[in-house]
């Protein structure tokens, strides 16, 4: 019974050790791709934040009078995956702006 409990816990303290080491990994898988092709009445935006770093943006313009929506994607999507939303977005008669986070797709840098 001794073994037992010995091995569990033994067994506990490597899991926790692997998730303090891979924790970021986890959370913020940044996936990379070379980047967004452009779609037709879309700019690619390359900005600074208030930090300096880079900050890559994709903007839909909108309709005169219409509003525009800011998107932030998931943790596991780039720009591109969300070209398509765009597009609906689009066809529903608004603006978008699809934000790129700090180390996924080509924007350099690293998530927190």
């Amino acid at each position: 019974m001794l073994e037992l409990a010995l091995l569990f816990v033994a067994g506990y303290l490597a899991l926790i050790l692997a998730g303090c080491a891979g924790y970021r990994r986890l959370l913020y898988p940044a996936p990379h791709d070379s980047g967004p092709t452009v779609p037709a009445g879309a700019t690619l935006l390359d900005l600074r934040a208030s930090d300096d770093n880079p900050v890559q943006a994709l903007y839909f313009p909108a309709r005169p009078g219409a509003f525009t929506v800011v998107h932030f994607h998931g943790n596991g999507q780039t720009l591109s995956s969300e070209i398509e939303l765009a597009h609906e977005l689009r066809r529903r008669g608004l603006g978008v702006l699809l934000v790129e986070y700090r180390g996924y797709g080509n924007v350099p840098g690293s998530p927190s």
